[in-house]
């Protein structure tokens, strides 16, 4: 007997198709009830929670702007080109700048 050999490809894509076929139907066998999660009961805080202080830098226009904080010292910048670096500990400036050009990405650092 002389048949037609498969190609190990796709004898292996026959098999991952029948295998997800299999497994897609598992829970249909299941039932549809859900588990109920448990009560995690009261928020109780631990530590109370105050704003310090706030800062503002220019508009970031929905884009992701990533902040860098090195120690005592948050950096930021917007989409307009304002760049400031903050006092973390007090919400004061330790520098800001205006680039004058538009940014679309925050600051980065090496470390």
């Amino acid at each position: 007997m002389t048949g037609a050999r498969k190609s190990p490809a796709a004898l292996l894509a026959a098999l991952s198709l029948a295998a997800a076929l299999g497994l897609s139907g598992c829970s249909l066998w299941g039932g549809s009830s859900r588990p109920k999660p448990a009560d995690l009961g009261p928020n109780v805080p631990v530590i109370g929670v105050r704003q310090a202080w706030t800062a503002k830098v220019g508009a970031i226009d929905g884009l992701a702007m990533d902040e860098h904080v090195n120690a005592n010292t948050l950096t930021l910048a917007s989409a307009d080109g304002e760049v400031a670096a903050i006092d973390a500990r007090t919400g004061g400036d330790v520098w800001r700048t205006q680039l004058n050009l538009p940014l679309a990405a925050g600051v980065g650092s090496d470390g």
